[in-house]
């Protein structure tokens, strides 16, 4: 019985059963998504830091053994195994020692997973809120009033193939805003940064001027059937892409004297 419909749920159910695990033995763990990671956990005995990117599996495996982005970052590998659920640690792992463990039945980590779903909220904004009201500010009396936020992390920039799945987005979002922002971040030192920003005009989506693709083989199952073609739009249109906020907020503000 297929138990997981797709990756994403896969690695969703991995990485809370890895921060259950964790909390339970006494470490902090904090959310990062960034920078190719998952998790930030602290052993506050040993005073140690680590960033954590875990790897979920249905398939038996002694150790991680894909790409590694960063010699910093601990992979670590939650396999599910019939009905039960295990953890690989990786050889940089504060938990190496105690080896490969059973973590127990994979229906009871199924219900606590369930129940953390349905009151999981949204995941915020990368942008600082000051920085993001201030675009707001600036883009009110541009020619693009109202601005609709796309943001796209440095891991999935690496990772996918493709672009983002809401870009342009349905007819409905194109006729509610004016515009939309893409940001692309990049990441030096575990910190995210702007490493490039598209402007897209909604007015260029409805008269058929921005060029398209096709979906790839994952978003047309997903019912998406074409997609921005960013490659092209930074050939022409390159006065809508930007290397920073400073840059965009000083063409709008200019474009409005």
């Amino acid at each position: 019985m297929k138990i997981f419909s797709n990756k994403s749920q896969l690695g969703s159910f991995g990485e809370f059963v890895y921060m259950e695990h964790s909390k339970s033995l006494g470490f902090k763990v904090e959310r990062t998504n960034l920078c190719h990671t998952d998790y930030y956990l602290e052993d506050r005995e040993k005073n140690k830091f680590y960033y954590v990117d875990v790897k979920s599996a249905v398939s038996d495996k002694s150790k991680y053994s894909g790409t590694r982005y960063h010699d910093d970052i601990i992979y670590e590998s939650i396999i599910v195994l019939g009905e039960r659920v295990f953890f690989v640690p990786d050889n940089l792992s504060p938990f190496y020692s105690s080896g490969r463990k059973d973590l127990g039945a994979l229906s009871e980590w199924m219900v606590k997973w369930s129940l953390l779903c349905k009151t999981s909220v949204k995941r915020g904004r990368k942008i600082a809120e000051v920085d993001f009201y201030s675009l707001k500010a600036i883009f009110k009396n541009s020619n693009f009033p109202k601005i609709r936020l796309i943001e796209r992390g440095d891991a999935s920039g690496k990772r996918w193939s493709g672009t983002v799945d809401n870009l342009p987005g349905t007819d409905s979002i194109i006729n509610k805003y004016d515009a939309t922002l893409f940001i692309v971040y990049g990441c030096e030192n575990f910190k995210e940064k702007v490493s490039k920003i598209y402007l897209i005009s909604h007015s260029l989506l409805q008269a058929k001027c921005i060029k398209m693709i096709k979906s790839n083989s994952r978003q047309l199952k997903k019912g998406f059937t074409q997609h921005i073609d960013l490659q092209s739009f930074e050939k022409d249109y390159s006065e809508f892409v930007f290397d920073g906020l400073s840059t965009l907020s000083f063409y709008i503000k200019k474009s409005c004297l």
